[in-house]
C-alpha cells in the first residue's frame, strides 16, 4: 500500500479535519473560565477574611451560586429545590468546587455575569 507524503497530509488533508467552534460556544467557554478563575483570584486577595481556609470560601460561593441558580434560573423555593431531581443529580453529596463549576457550566454567559455582579448585594 502506498503512503501519502507527510507534507500532503499536513498541508492538504489535516486542515480540513478541524472545524472552528461557533462564536457563541467560544464566548461561553471564555466566560466560564474567566469567572472560575476570578473566584480563585478573589480568594487569593481575601485569604485573611476566610482565615486562609479555601474550604470556607468555596462553601460561601457554593451557597451563593446555588441560591442564585435556584431563584433566578429555576424559580424554585428552597423546599422545591431540595426535593428536585436537579438537586439530587447535580448538587447533593458533591464538593463545593464541583457544585460551583457545574452551575457555572449550566448558566448562559450573561447569567454568569449577572451572578458575579449579584454577589454581596
Amino acid at each position: 500500500m502506498n503512503k501519502l507524503p507527510t507534507h500532503i497530509i499536513t498541508n492538504k488533508i489535516i486542515p480540513y479535519t478541524y472545524s472552528t467552534q461557533s462564536q457563541e460556544l467560544r464566548k461561553d467557554i471564555t466566560t466560564f473560565y474567566y469567572i472560575n478563575n476570578r473566584f480563585l483570584e478573589i480568594y487569593e486577595l481575601n485569604k485573611d477574611l476566610f482565615n486562609n481556609n479555601p474550604s470556607l470560601y468555596y462553601l460561601n460561593i457554593s451557597n451563593e451560586i446555588q441560591k442564585h441558580y435556584r431563584v433566578k434560573i429555576l424559580n424554585q423555593t428552597p423546599k422545591e429545590f431540595r426535593e428536585s431531581n436537579f438537586n439530587k443529580t447535580y448538587i447533593k453529596k458533591q464538593s463545593d468546587i464541583h457544585i460551583i463549576r457545574t452551575l457555572l457550566a449550566k448558566m448562559q454567559p450573561v447569567e454568569r455575569l449577572k451572578f458575579v455582579l449579584s454577589i454581596g448585594s
